[in-house]
């Protein structure tokens, strides 16, 4: 739930900073972003649900609470930020004029 809430402030940042004027592809960034944080947090459930499984709770430890948990929110704001960009890029794109 908080990387949820911490896409959607960085979304809302870029807006600011970098505003795509396509209410569509702004959608699209927002579908896009939150689909990431569900499936990637499907993925660490799935890893954390196999080491309660074989009784490793150090490795629970670490992907839960740890280094681990915050390996995954930098992995999704870090596709947040090329969404993002990517679709920045699309309305503004780069004029041999003003290199």
């Amino acid at each position: 739930m908080i990387v949820e809430i911490l896409v959607l402030l960085a979304i809302f940042v870029f807006a600011i900073c970098c505003r795509i004027k396509s209410t569509f592809r702004i959608s699209i960034v927002v579908i896009l972003s939150i689909l990431i944080v569900f499936l990637l947090n499907i993925v660490r459930i799935a890893i954390l649900g196999h080491l309660v499984s074989v009784e490793k709770i150090k490795g629970f430890d670490f992907w839960h609470d740890g280094l681990g948990s915050l390996i995954f929110s930098f992995i999704v704001m870090t596709l947040t930020s090329f969404i993002y960009y990517f679709f920045w890029c699309k309305e503004n794109p780069l004029s041999d004029a003003s290199i």
